[in-house]
């Protein structure tokens, strides 16, 4: 597989349960895809999410390879 972007994350978990584990309106989560990116204020919610398949799930290392450098905020903070 080639390198993961936002937008294939969205695909695989799909707009409405991603907007369910993001505690958004479906409507964020497509404004999201379309802009092939995911706030790091949702990553942590990335990483707890199982796959449809045997692959583990998304890490941290995973999720930063997409944006190198970004910094990863925790799911702590946020907010719908």
């Amino acid at each position: 597989m080639g390198m993961l972007t936002f937008r294939d994350i969205i695909e695989e978990f799909g707009i409405k349960r991603l907007a369910e584990a993001f505690g958004v309106a479906e409507s964020h989560v497509r404004t999201m895809k379309a802009r092939d990116s995911i706030p790091p204020l949702y990553w942590g919610f990335l990483t707890e999410l199982d796959r449809e398949d045997e692959r583990p799930r998304l890490t941290f290392g995973d999720i930063r390879a997409i944006v190198p450098g970004a910094s990863v905020a925790s799911k702590e903070g946020a907010t719908a």
